[in-house]
């Protein structure tokens, strides 16, 4: 499933998208349970299905399974929105944590003729930089070097610990695509890349999450970014 937060008049809602339409989970779930009978509909479907994308991933398979039941029920029952008539925004808007990995492409770092890092370097981003896939990029005055990267962004779907390395994916809830923008001039001013990293609107995410269900191997995806088409 390809989950999306979509804005509709002041408030955003998580929804699926295929192809060109918009399927509110929620609002789809409630409508069938009343189908179906099913008193306190609403608070029901707020439970289970939920309107914020955070929550609905935070529910796991069984919100996933009745998510998809209110897909299909939406489809069959033409309870769809026009993409062209909604704002996509970013699929997760306000994450506990941001954290981002350095040096994270081998054949990158074998090509520069550097040696790969014993430890991953790691570093974070806030909320601040959040911006959805229609955004424009902010160019603060502050920088003169304004780059971008393409990166690969795994969503943690429940709270980890000590996971080894063969659990890592079971704690995945999807993934998304993330724009590491980056003013290069901030970052070198010292050893903590932290001030070129995290200005507002330097992480341009989206336009949806895919649930892992629907990619069996997430490392036999290609990252492609092109500059202006």
């Amino acid at each position: 499933m390809k989950i999306v937060n979509y804005r509709a008049g002041g408030n955003v809602r998580a929804a699926c998208i295929i192809d060109k339409k918009i399927i509110d989970l929620n609002d789809a779930y409630v409508q069938m349970l009343k189908a179906q009978g099913q008193p306190r509909a609403e608070k029901l479907a707020e439970a289970l299905v939920p309107s914020n994308t955070i929550e609905l991933l935070e529910g796991g398979e069984r919100s996933l399974e009745e998510a998809y039941k209110a897909m299909e029920f939406a489809l069959a029952n033409d309870i769809v929105i026009n993409r062209a008539d909604v704002k996509i925004e970013a699929p997760i808007l306000k994450p506990n944590k941001i954290i981002c990995v350095g040096h994270n492409y081998r054949e990158h770092i074998l090509e520069m003729k550097r040696e790969l890092p014993k430890f991953p370097v790691i570093f974070a981003k806030f909320n601040n930089t959040i911006i959805g896939p229609e955004d424009d990029i902010p160019l603060p005055p502050i920088t003169e070097q304004l780059d971008y990267e393409a990166e690969f962004a795994f969503v943690i779907g429940k709270r980890a610990r000590n996971v080894s390395q063969a659990e890592a994916l079971e704690y995945v809830a999807g993934y998304t695509i993330v724009n590491d923008v980056t003013a290069r001039d901030l970052q070198r001013r010292t050893l903590q890349w932290l001030q070129g990293k995290t200005l507002d609107g330097s992480a341009p995410m989206g336009p949806w999450l895919v649930t892992k269900d629907e990619i069996p191997n997430p490392h036999e995806l290609e990252i492609v970014l092109t500059v202006n088409g």
